[in-house]
């Protein structure tokens, strides 16, 4: 009794916003497991951690809209790439996610890939 009561508070307690949790799961397999971060190669989707995002172009470079806040992707991160709704993507852990690989993120945002459609820029 106890466990599931923990359990329910912990999930309470740590809300996945349901947009950015149906859009991980709906693009995961034919698109984020494929994305190299640019330079390194690596990959830019670790489980969960890409989302659609609104996005938008600033004389700074491009922002994402990201748990109502507007991050700025870093060039280096920057993508051009058919996405499978035409829309923007951004990869990456963010003030908001709560935990990212059993560490708590309280005041930091790490921007892996951020993709921009074809024709944005």
């Amino acid at each position: 009794m106890k466990i599931s009561i923990a359990v329910t508070a912990m999930f309470l307690a740590f809300p996945v916003r349901a947009d950015q949790a149906q859009g991980h799961s709906e693009y995961h397999a034919d698109f984020y497991s494929k994305l190299k971060q640019p330079k390194s190669g690596r990959s830019c989707c670790n489980n969960r951690d890409c989302r659609p995002a609104t996005y938008r172009a600033t004389h700074r470079g491009f922002e994402f809209l990201v748990y109502g806040r507007w991050v700025r992707a870093p060039k280096s991160k920057l993508m051009i790439e058919d996405t499978p709704d035409n829309g923007g993507h951004i990869c990456g852990y963010f003030v908001g996610d709560q935990h990212f690989r059993g560490v708590h993120v309280i005041n930091s945002d790490h921007v892996y890939c951020a993709i921009v459609p074809k024709g944005s820029v």
